[in-house]
């Protein structure tokens, strides 16, 4: 109602959040211009009423109805449709309101000029009306939210209606806008003035279930929407279930619907763990680490059973007494190198190595590799021996021969390295990567299923879903994190795009997969 109807405070989108939904400005403000006013054959049909009954000189129309259901709404069209017809004066009440400020409202907006037969100042509000009207035919005072005023006051604009319709023809237009209140505030006043009883009460109704769907849907192309679906029939059903029809509620259900699809866009590693569940793998002792260990092992064990049973071949032929000495007797391969025991210490002198490592190791290969070393090695002779020992012992020393020698002996090992290295040339290469989502229409759609920070667990997704065509994942850096993001198919509306989540993999729809324009994907590509 002009400057006295106070703008709501209402949540506000961001430009960005507007252009996302497709939307020029907020389509669900309490109080938007006038292209904004819904209407329909009941709401034309009621406004048609009040339009008729402004020209009865003693009748005066009340709205009531309870808060947010629209009755301001109609005040407003009143205005619109009898802007050129009539003289308005409107105000909003308040809880301290009283008839004072009544007169001070209508002297501002109904100017009456001094003469000489006349003074202005020293006119009361009844005959300054009067003098008004014989200048200017068809006033009209508007009081919104009037269940703030109190019965006093209700008393003296009845009386003051009354008045000026015995004095004027075209008398003065009431009309009366407020909560439930209102009704019992004039009940009480009708025994004491006849006035209050000529009245056309209005009880303004919530919106059903039809008029809410079209009502949003008119909000929505006001502001902008072409062709496309926000709100599905479940979700008008379930902002009917919230609101009743009641407006206000629609907007405020609404406006939170829309607020949250720009939530769900932040909640990435959330989404994502609804449906991926990528174990890491526990590190392993390599295979070829332990068939070493195992080989240098039985080398000191068998060289250890040859000192053993050469030094019972010369506890036979010496004498007891020289026994203990004996025991002190040098290696095979410290005899063989002609070195004193004193000089020269095996390079490895732990015989129970051997046998812890086949105690302690859960691999059955390591165990079938030592029986093959075994019969090799029992079949050396002394020379070979030292030679299989200094060898082994630069493998210990040197763990890169480790991995050397590991290359070259363990095919699983080399097949896990070309995984290793096919994963790296594969790693933010999909199979259609930014070139493909940069060559599409910025004005098509397509949906978003799922984002995180690693592209592996994205590749483990598109294998396991077994995806072939029009895919890609692209990085989209947020804050101080990169995120990858998996988006299917390539549409020419959003609500093509929404149809066709039925489509996609069950796994895949657990996410609630989400329409975005391709526009808003593509510029963190550029």
């Amino acid at each position: 109602m002009n400057d006295e109807v106070n703008q709501l405070a209402t949540t506000d989108f961001t430009d960005e959040e507007l252009g996302k939904l497709g939307l020029s400005e907020h389509p669900f403000t309490d109080h938007a211009g006038d292209a904004y006013l819904y209407n329909d054959s009941q709401i034309e049909m009621t406004s048609n009423i009040i339009m008729e009954y402004l020209t009865n000189p003693t009748t005066t129309i009340i709205l009531t109805g309870e808060e947010g259901v629209g009755k301001t709404t109609y005040l407003r069209k009143v205005l619109r449709l009898g802007y050129q017809q009539y003289q308005f004066c409107t105000l909003r009440a308040r809880q301290d309101s009283n008839f004072l400020d009544i007169e001070n409202k209508i002297k501002q907006r109904w100017v009456v000029p001094p003469s000489n037969e006349r003074s202005v100042v020293d006119l009361s509000i009844e005959n300054y009306v009067i003098t008004y009207l014989r200048e200017h035919t068809h006033a009209v005072l508007i009081i919104d939210d009037a269940d703030f005023l109190d019965t006093a006051t209700l008393d003296r604009l009845f009386t003051l209606k009354h008045r000026i319709a015995l004095a004027c023809p075209s008398g003065l237009g009431l009309i009366l806008a407020g909560e439930n209140d209102l009704k019992l505030k004039i009940s009480e006043l009708e025994d004491t003035n006849p006035a209050c009883t000529q009245v056309y009460q209005i009880n303004v109704r919530p919106l059903s279930r039809e008029q809410t769907s079209k009502y949003i849907n008119h909000r929505l192309t006001t502001a902008g929407l072409e062709g496309e679906i926000l709100f599905d029939e479940s979700q008008i059903d379930e902002n009917y279930k919230v609101s009743e029809g009641n407006i206000r509620l629609i907007h405020q259900h609404a406006v939170d619907y829309l607020k949250s699809q720009f939530e769900e866009e932040n909640s990435f590693d959330a989404e994502l763990d609804q449906h991926i569940i990528i174990r890491k793998r526990k590190p392993r002792i390599p295979l070829v680490l332990i068939t070493i260990i195992a080989l240098l092992g039985f080398g000191l064990y068998v060289n250890h059973r040859q000192k053993i049973e050469k030094e019972k071949e010369i506890a036979i032929s010496i004498p007891k007494q020289k026994e203990l000495a004996q025991e002190q007797a040098l290696s095979p391969l410290a005899q063989e190198a002609n070195t004193s025991i004193t000089n020269k210490t095996p390079s490895l002198p732990v015989p129970n190595l051997y046998t812890d490592i086949l105690e302690n190791s859960e691999n059955n290969k390591a165990n079938s590799n030592v029986e093959v070393i075994e019969k090799g090695v029992q079949g050396m002779d002394i020379a070979a021996l030292k030679n299989l020992e200094e060898k082994l012992q630069e493998v210990v020393e040197d763990p890169t021969l480790v991995e050397e020698k590991s290359e070259e002996t363990s095919l699983i090992t080399e097949q896990e390295n070309k995984k290793v290295i096919k994963t790296k040339l594969k790693k933010d290469k999909p199979s259609h990567g930014t070139e493909w989502l940069l060559g599409l229409n910025e004005s098509s759609y397509t949906l978003q299923v799922v984002a995180t920070k690693e592209s592996s667990q994205l590749e483990k997704l598109i294998k396991k879903e077994q995806l072939s065509r029009d895919y890609a994942y692209f990085p989209k850096p947020v804050k101080d994190a990169t995120y990858y993001v998996l988006v299917i198919g390539n549409f020419k509306s959003r609500e093509e795009a929404i149809n066709s989540v039925d489509k996609l993999p069950e796994n895949l729809r657990k996410n609630n997969p989400w329409p975005v324009k391709l526009d808003s994907v593509q510029t963190y590509l550029k």
